[in-house]
């Protein structure tokens, strides 16, 4: 597992406690969604791709290497979609939102 070192504990405590009291990213209804497609995938009925920068430096992490990203990998996906004639499922991960875009 790849975790960064925080010398300053204390500051580290204050960001995830207003972390915390943030609303989810991803709600319950999209997890459960997610969990049933992922079964298809291990049954074999669906493709699952995937990708993203989840351990980049925060220096490299901007809107244009976002969108670069997510269009390659849109693209990917419409191959594989196209070439293996099964549904996609496509998640994508990006640093401190981690899992920032689930497509189905």
């Amino acid at each position: 597992m790849q975790l960064p070192e925080y010398p300053n504990k204390e500051d580290l405590d204050s960001v995830l406690e207003t972390l915390d009291a943030f609303p989810p990213i991803v709600f319950a209804g999209e997890a459960r969604n997610l969990e049933e497609r992922l079964a298809e995938a291990a049954m074999g009925n669906a493709f699952l791709l995937q990708g993203g920068d989840c351990a980049e430096s925060f220096k490299e992490f901007n809107a244009n290497n976002i969108r670069d990203t997510f269009r390659i990998l849109l693209q990917m996906g419409a191959v594989l979609m196209f070439g293996g004639q099964m549904p996609v499922i496509k998640v994508f991960f990006f640093p401190l939102k981690r899992i920032i875009s689930v497509t189905i």
